[in-house]
């Protein structure tokens, strides 16, 4: 806020030179930039600055439009999208206030009407920070309006698309009387004045959109006083201004004069300001007809002879504009369309104007054009243009090109894709042949690398061009259901490899493409999958961004499902889990991956799997481990339908499946048993049914890739995870004080403590830990594992005897040999109560010991007790002994005499294969080793260490 005080300061009413105020001119550009952020309180500090400090709306009008288009038109690109999404924001809010407000007005107090203000509410509550307390404001805000006659009035005019700004800051003020006092503790107050300044018009209105019209138009013309001032020709920033806020604000474009200027942008020799002009009449043309006759009859045919003789951008925007505003449009669409389909030959001077006029005429007119065009593109746009290579591409060292620096015949080849994509999305009709002849065509363009006949007549860079626009133009007919459904896998699985293209532009811009489609929720959930092959990419700028858009995908779809209750009977079709069946069929239709066990590859797939799967696990708050896992393992039981009958194919499957499913295994760090709000289904087109007759655990991997399940101790864990994994029915804990722990998520919580794999800490209905909290717990283990005299954390599991002496019997010799040896080390046995070390650092003293009980049952507290009081009584010697070499400290440990206690077994591993044995693979799963931990203290008096043993017995 600072920096925005200093550039309004030296800026807006400069008192400096020119020269010394423009090195102030950065500020602008840093202070645009942190509307990036993703807090919302920096983007609503952004959006204040803008109003309050770079273009001031207490100027006049005619000063404050200077500032905004000097503004505008000096900045970097990023702040220019940063001020397109400031104004396009606050028109959404904006109108999310409007609605409200009308359903206030309807007085109706119908369950439907409740419903639809209960859910504007939620929505607009999101639009201020701290949702909950602005939940609370906005709800008797909302009460406000339906009592308050005179504060729905004033809410009516500041919404209207007529307000201007002097009225708008009026009702702002009349408004604000009604809440209170003015200060910073009345909360309600604060917030409803946050929400108006978001929604209030006191920017743009008539006559601040005709001033600016001015502005451009001088500067077009090249008269302009402020491209002097600003030392650029602003014209084109100003066009696009303009074109922005046709689209947040299109009724104040709707003037006379405002539409004189843009009809005189139509008659200009610069084919941009001509291209904007249109945009904005097919924005803001509506009812032109009839309110503005006069205006409509000049128009019109400036509109007929740009879509004939414009450039192909002109054409379309053209077309789009007569659709809007004209009311006998079949008409002029008919003599438009005699006139293109002359001029489809490639000689013809307008022939690429023509391929899309065409196009455009179809899409909005199907009945009248559609059956017409099929002709059309069989015997010219794919027998002529496509097919035909006719002169040589010139050899170029760049590998991407603009338009304006590629070969006419190859733009009419792009031209021709894109016509035919828009004939299909106007005829929307799956039965046709065309759709499945079209995208075949397609598929051999990009599987050919852009060249479709092979005759290596088409230079790199435009082979470049042609390939994203195949790619764009298959996403465009994916988005309609009645197309989406006749794309093959293959030829789904081509279009997904274009996001690993050679060319860097390609790789950017159809990542763009598909981000954008995925954000209308009208690509099938199987296309979020195409982002995982972006864990390949090797520049890290774009990788990043690839994330980014993956991350924002995610959340799009989460919010969706949260705030529409319909969504639920969609749900396999928009949660962004249940896109892992379709990556993992991805992924193992790579064309480099030929073997299951070529490890180069694999470890390529392993990291697209964590590139997707890191915002599905991570950043959750709904992770369901038993959900992913099962949803793997359902996999391994099925083939795959592209190919069930090929063992190569099943086998490359279900080793990314043991990748996948290692993934889950080792970076899981939370366990919630808790269901997840779907079932475990996989999609029938890439699956068969599964084979329920045997239970497929083999591991496919290599010895490298094989994962180590995580290690559990404890009954309380043991059960838990495995309730997780659906083998036995989860046990909720009573609500004691250590059962608390889990009760915010719904069931027992199972820490993952330690490295990938972990162990487990479970908290069982009767053990207490006073006065620490879980999260002590979970920073004292980190803290004991880090620091230089590192220990195996301590935790009991009671066994049978008959267990016990079982697995004392399958010890093997070489442990029982280092048993031996750790025995001498000792020369008395202290029972205690299970302790954690916990080091504290200071000034160099030793460390401290923090004890803390395990439930320990009360008859064996009192037998430690009395062992305990003897053994001070005994008060044996103080000795020092001499280290012994191993062969002497074994002699001496036969002399004496020694308690016996259950040995250490190691964990059973998988046979050279990576496969487990029978019975093997739950113990693996849910049981970890057995240890014994010794924790010597010492003191300064040189006193003989006291030894605690901990015997723990895990079940196989």
């Amino acid at each position: 806020m600072g920096l925005a005080q200093i550039y309004k300061k030296i800026m807006v009413y400069p008192t400096i030179g020119v020269a010394d105020a423009e090195r102030f001119a950065w500020i602008r550009n840093k202070v645009m930039h942190v509307y990036y952020q993703q807090n919302l309180e920096d983007r609503l500090l952004v959006e204040k600055i803008l109003h309050t400090c770079l273009a001031p709306y207490t100027l006049d009008t005619t000063d404050r439009m200077k500032r905004l288009y000097q503004l505008y038109a000096t900045v970097d690109d990023h702040a220019v999208k940063a001020i397109n999404e400031l104004f396009k924001c606050q028109n959404i809010v904006r109108n999310h206030v409007r609605q409200l407000v009308n359903l206030h007005q309807s007085e109706e107090d119908d369950e439907e009407t409740l419903s639809a203000i209960q859910s504007k509410l939620q929505v607009l509550s999101r639009q201020l920070p701290d949702t909950a307390k602005a939940n609370e404001y906005i709800r008797r805000f909302s009460t406000m309006l339906g009592s308050d006659a005179r504060v729905r009035t004033y809410m009516v005019k500041l919404l209207s698309p007529d307000c201007t700004c002097k009225k708008a800051e009026e009702c702002v003020r009349e408004v604000l009387k009604k809440l209170g006092n003015p200060t910073q503790n009345n909360v309600f107050y604060m917030t409803i004045k946050a929400l108006l300044e978001r929604i209030a018009p006191v920017m743009i209105d008539y006559e601040a959109v005709l001033q600016l019209l001015r502005y451009v138009d001088d500067s077009v013309r090249g008269l302009g006083e402020i491209d002097d001032e600003i030392g650029i020709k602003g014209s084109e920033r100003g066009l696009q201004l303009l074109l922005m806020l046709a689209l947040v604000f299109p009724l104040s474009f709707k003037t006379d004069d405002a539409f004189g200027h843009l009809i005189t942008f139509l008659r200009d020799e610069d084919d941009y300001a001509v291209d904007v002009s249109l945009q904005i009449f097919a924005k803001v043309g509506e009812d032109i007809e009839s309110t503005f006759p006069n205006i409509h009859s000049c128009l019109v045919p400036v509109l007929v002879n740009l879509a004939k003789m414009g450039s192909s951008k002109q054409g379309k925007h053209a077309v789009q504009a007569i659709h809007v505003i004209c009311s006998n449009r079949d008409q002029l669409f008919m003599q438009i369309f005699e006139y293109s389909i002359k001029n489809l030959e490639l000689d013809s001077p307008n022939c690429l104007t023509a391929l899309c006029v065409v196009g455009y005429l179809t899409l909005f007119s199907p009945e009248n054009f559609g059956t017409e065009m099929k002709s059309i593109i069989s015997k010219i746009v794919v027998k002529e243009l496509l097919m035909q290579d006719r002169m040589p591409s010139p050899a170029v060292a760049a590998n991407w090109l603009e338009d304006d620096e590629m070969s006419v015949e190859v733009r009419a080849k792009m031209e021709s894709l894109k016509l035919m994509t828009r004939v299909l999305l106007g005829l929307k009709s799956s039965q046709s042949s065309l759709a499945s002849s079209t995208l075949r065509l397609m598929n051999t363009l990009i599987s050919h690398q852009g060249d479709l006949m092979e005759r290596s007549q088409i230079n790199d860079a435009e082979k470049a061009r042609l390939r994203l626009v195949a790619g764009g133009s298959m996403m465009k007919l994916a988005q309609e259901p009645c197309y989406a459904d006749i794309v093959t896998r293959e030829q789904f699985q081509t279009l997904a490899l274009l996001i690993n293209d050679p060319v860097y532009q390609v790789r950017e811009r159809f990542s763009n493409k598909l981000h954008k489609a995925l954000m209308t929720l009208r690509l099938p959930l199987e296309y979020l999958g195409v982002f995982c092959l972006s864990g390949n990419e090797q520049n890290k700028e774009l990788r990043v961004a690839n994330k980014q858009l993956l991350v924002a995908n995610i959340s799009k779809r989460r919010e969706y499902m949260k705030t529409h209750a319909s969504a639920s009977t969609k749900k396999f079709s928009i949660l962004p889990d249940y896109v892992l069946p379709y990556v993992i069929h991805l992924l193992a239709h790579d064309p480099d991956f030929t073997r299951p066990d070529d490890s180069t590859v694999l470890k390529q797939i392993q990291d697209c799997l964590w590139f997707i799967m890191e915002p599905l696990m991570m950043r959750n708050e709904n992770y369901s481990y038993s959900f992913l896992k099962k949803l793997i393992e359902n996999i391994k039981q099925t083939k795959d339908a592209q190919a069930p009958d090929d063992d190569l194919s099943n086998y490359k499957l279900y080793a990314v499946c043991d990748l996948a499913l290692g993934i889950v295994m080792n970076k899981t760090t939370n366990f919630v048993l808790k269901e997840f709000p779907g079932e475990p289904v996989l999609p029938a087109k890439l699956y068969t049914n599964p084979d329920r007759s045997y239970s497929n655990n083999k591991l496919y991997l290599p010895q490298e890739f094989a994962f180590t399940p995580p290690r559990v101790r404890g009954k309380a864990a043991r059960d838990a995870l495995l309730a997780s994994l659906g083998r036995i029915p989860a046990k909720v804990p009573k609500q004691s004080s250590s059962a608390k722990r889990g009760a915010a998520t719904g069931g027992t919580v199972i820490r993952v403590i330690g490295g990938d794999s972990g162990d487990f800490i479970a908290y069982e209905e009767g053990e207490s830990s006073p006065g620490v909290t879980l999260e002590e717990e979970v920073e004292e283990s980190n803290r004991v594992k880090s620091g230089e005299e590192q220990e195996q954390e301590e935790e009991e599991n009671e066994e049978e005897p008959a267990e016990a002496e079982k697995v004392q019997e399958e010890e093997q010799a070489p442990e029982q040999e280092q048993e031996v040896e750790e025995e001498e080390e000792e020369e008395e046995y202290k029972p205690q109560k299970s302790t954690r070390k916990r080091p504290v650092t200071g000034s160099g003293d030793a460390p401290t010991l923090r004890k803390r009980t395990r439930g320990v049952k009360k008859e064996e507290e009192k037998e430690d007790e009395a062992d305990e009081q003897e053994e001070e009584e005994a008060e044996p010697p103080k000795t020092t002994r001499a280290k012994l070499s191993p062969k002497k400290r074994t002699q001496s440990s036969a002399d004496s005499p020694q308690k016996s206690y259950p040995m250490r077994r190691t964990a059973r591993r998988g046979n050279q294969n990576g496969q487990t044995s029978d019975g093997d693979e739950e113990a693996a799963a849910v049981a970890g080793e057995a240890s014994e931990s010794i924790s010597q203290t010492s003191t300064d008096t040189g006193e003989e260490p006291v030894v605690k043993r901990k015997t723990r017995v895990a079940r196989r």
